[in-house]
């Protein structure tokens, strides 16, 4: 009965039967093979590189399950609130960045944000701007809604502007370890959450975050990233250093909106910010703002290495 499983093989002059036990190992290994080849990947030194060995670009992609509490954003009391239209998500290409990673009750990604820092003056908010609007980098970047404690504002709506919360649950969420950064600025707490990052970059928008924080806030980031892990959150660190403290000194006093002791108190900072900005390892780039065009290419190409996307056709 079992030689009808087995095929005869002619091998000149002869015929071998080979046994069908023989045939289910040899169709075992040949799909472990196959599966082995469309599933390398390559881990060195917190990069994951996926594809053949040959390739030469560096993907900092990375994948794991995250299992994450979850903030409450509702409005208090009195505080209005906006649900604005939801838009298509753009048709993009990110090579391996967009791996989603679902868990049973809480699907996530990994959260890669593009942490942008520098000294009061340096230009960074016009570089960015640039970048977002002239550039395309809305269409691959969004901006996370922080929390805050302070009162509202005329005009200012819970979930568009801010999260308008209370100390006692924002202290809570933060010992809970559910803020990526926090600081405490004239006696009210201010910071972005996890969540924020998550309602930026999802499956539906295909965008990552973009960080505009200052060096207390990197630092906030560095100790969350290395609390969670890369392999749940993996930001780049850019800093925007102007060319001398001089020309920093010089552009502030060109504002024309600063006060003798602002500008006094902001170049003092500037010094210690230049200090930790500098220093080998703390940020994953350095771009020297001398010109804000020049500023803006560099940024491109980084975003261009980091994420993969290609700047040059977002112009």
């Amino acid at each position: 009965m079992l030689q009808g499983r087995s095929p005869n093989i002619d091998v000149g002059g002869g015929v071998v039967r080979v046994p069908w036990w023989y045939r289910s190992i040899l169709f075992s290994l040949a799909t472990a093979l196959i599966f082995h080849q469309r599933q390398y990947y390559l881990f060195t030194t917190g990069h994951l590189i996926r594809g053949s060995k040959s390739s030469s670009f560096r993907n900092h992609s990375l994948s794991s399950t995250v299992s994450l509490p979850s903030l409450t954003t509702s409005a208090p009391a009195g505080i209005s609130t906006c649900n604005p239209k939801k838009t298509a998500a753009p048709s993009i290409k990110i090579g391996a960045t967009s791996t989603f990673i679902s868990t049973n009750t809480n699907p996530r990604m990994v959260l890669r944000p593009l942490v942008i820092c520098g000294p009061s003056g340096v230009g960074k908010g016009t570089i960015i701007e640039q970048f977002m609007t002239l550039h395309g980098g809305a269409k691959y970047f969004g901006f996370t809604v922080s929390h805050t404690t302070r009162a509202p504002r005329p005009g200012e709506v819970h979930g568009i502007h801010y999260y308008f919360t209370n100390k006692e649950a924002m202290q809570a969420d933060i010992d809970a370890g559910k803020f990526l950064e926090y600081a405490a600025v004239h006696g009210n707490l201010y910071g972005t959450s996890l969540d924020a990052l998550y309602q930026v970059q999802n499956p539906q928008t295909s965008k990552f975050c973009l960080l505009d924080i200052d060096v207390q806030g990197v630092q906030s980031v560095k100790k969350a990233q290395e609390k969670l892990g890369l392999h749940q959150l993996h930001a780049t660190f850019v800093f925007i250093a102007p060319p001398s403290l001089d020309v920093l000194r010089q552009r502030l006093i060109g504002r024309g909106t600063e006060s003798t002791e602002s500008i006094e108190k902001r170049s003092k900072n500037a010094i210690m910010e230049m200090e930790y900005g500098t220093t080998p390892g703390n940020f994953d780039y350095t771009i020297v703002n001398d010109t804000v065009d020049k500023a803006v290419e560099e940024l491109k190409e980084i975003v261009q290495h980091v994420y993969g996307i290609d700047m040059t056709r977002s112009t």
